[in-house]
């Protein structure tokens, strides 16, 4: 018989699993995830498309930040997480090699953060990218969210598990200082939160399913209440003007950049096979190619006509 402690432990690793694919593929034909032609350069920009990654496993979920591309493949039969210099064009660096998933990287362009599950709740993990020494941030029987960066500070929810898993808290971890906070203490559940470099923002959900967003400022440390017409504009898919997509061409899903400032569309990939996850940073892309056994990381850099 399952406990109703353990049932609901597993509903809230089921969700993480549906969010970040979990479940790993094994080897693939890397042949197959060769593109076709590349689009050529449009509104003065030329669009260079490179593959990250060439190997017998399944790789996905990118996410990229200034010269960093960090996503997770699925090697010796656990997920683990890599990250590479796109600029320099190294060669991937394992940064996980353990027995269990390591899920949804995340970079701020120095550091990686990820969930890895060395238990049943997960633990948050940071990498820093200098140094090359991994810290674990969380050290306890919670269930954890996947973490969020931006500028070293770190942002996740928590859940204690007692008979069942609690309401949720935010928490906020300082890389700098290397100290925890938690940014709420209430009987209500805190989640989702999201973080840029001057605010943390989260959900709150009341038990008759109200749900109201808060807005932490960096500077003053102050919480309040969102706004009703408040919208949380910072994306891993958009960058300014930019915002990264995928539409259908009537025989697969391929990237797509839309211009707001030009109000026009221009295709960055070009081929046979489904092109995913799409992630932006400045002038650099990443995303998937590929499903399942046949999944790659590739990335495009822009060179604009001065």
């Amino acid at each position: 018989m399952i406990s109703s402690k353990m049932r609901t432990i597993w509903l809230f690793l089921f969700s993480a699993m549906i969010i970040s694919g979990m479940a790993c593929s094994g080897s693939s034909d890397d042949s197959a995830t060769k593109p076709g032609p590349e689009p050529g350069p449009e509104n003065g920009i030329d669009w260079k498309t490179g593959q990250v990654t060439k190997n017998s496993y399944e790789d996905s979920f990118p996410h990229v930040k200034g010269d960093y591309l960090v996503w997770q493949g699925c090697a010796d039969g656990d997920w683990e997480i890599f990250f590479c210099d796109i600029t320099n064009r190294a060669d991937p660096v394992l940064i996980t090699h353990n027995d269990y998933d390591d899920i949804s990287p995340q970079t701020d362009g120095n550091y990686v953060v990820w969930l890895g599950y060395s238990h049943s709740g997960g633990e948050i993990y940071l990498y820093d990218m200098m140094s090359g020494e991994t810290t674990r941030i969380t050290n306890d029987d919670n269930v954890d969210s996947p973490p969020h960066i931006s500028n070293g500070l770190i942002v996740w929810a928590s859940h204690e598990v007692t008979d069942s898993v609690e309401p949720g808290d935010i928490m906020l971890y300082n890389t700098a200082t290397g100290v925890t906070e938690q940014l709420t203490d209430d009987n209500l559940d805190d989640s989702d939160p999201r973080i840029n470099s001057e605010t943390v923002i989260w959900i709150q959900t009341e038990e008759e399913r109200n749900v109201t967003s808060f807005i932490h400022d960096l500077a003053t440390g102050t919480t309040t209440e969102a706004p009703q017409d408040f919208i949380w504009e910072h994306s891993p898919q958009t960058d300014g003007d930019l915002t990264v997509l995928t539409r259908h061409d009537g025989r697969d899903r391929e990237i797509f950049l839309y211009n707001a400032r030009l109000k026009g569309f221009e295709r960055i990939s070009d081929n046979d096979l489904e092109d995913t996850y799409p992630r932006i940073s400045g002038n650099k892309i990443a995303w998937t190619t590929g499903e399942g056994k046949a999944s790659e990381i590739f990335f495009s850099f822009c060179m604009a006509d001065e």
